[in-house]
């Protein structure tokens, strides 16, 4: 009857401890890539649970393809950062300033999708950019398994 006993508690403290640490990945932790961040007044990430929300990544780059291989190399590092890939992308907005060079950059923005594990998406052409130089701003939000 001892270890039947002892068989309960240890169960009991085994699903007090998994309700603990569920509580504790609910916390949001946001983190910053660059010190301008917090002079503007946001953060690069925000992790929720198993959800992380990465702000919109720019570049100066001179050209559209560059810029957009650069935001995308920097989202890969900031996944990477959390231990996943681009198949972890579950949601995209882009920002564009220019929707036809956008659509004719398809083919650089697949390649950052290696498993063909593709994002819902939105695109949206805007007028300006916070700096007049940024042509394509890419936002995302991913699932860390």
């Amino acid at each position: 009857m001892q270890i039947k006993k002892w068989h309960v508690f240890i169960v009991l403290l085994v699903n007090l401890s998994g309700c603990a640490a569920h509580r504790v990945s609910d916390e949001i932790v946001r983190k910053h890539y660059g010190s301008f961040e917090a002079d503007i007044g946001y953060s690069q990430v925000v992790r929720v649970g198993k959800t992380l929300y990465i702000s919109g990544v720019v570049s100066t780059a001179p050209t559209f393809v560059q810029q957009l291989n650069e935001n995308y190399r920097f989202i890969t590092k900031i996944l990477n950062d959390y231990g996943v890939g681009t198949e972890a992308i579950v949601k995209e907005t882009i920002y564009t300033r220019d929707m036809a060079l956008l659509k004719q950059a398809i083919p650089e923005r697949r390649a950052f999708f290696k498993t063909d594990r593709y994002p819902s998406s939105s695109w949206v052409q805007v007028s300006q950019m916070f700096d007049p130089a940024n042509l394509v701003e890419v936002e995302v939000e991913a699932h860390i398994p």
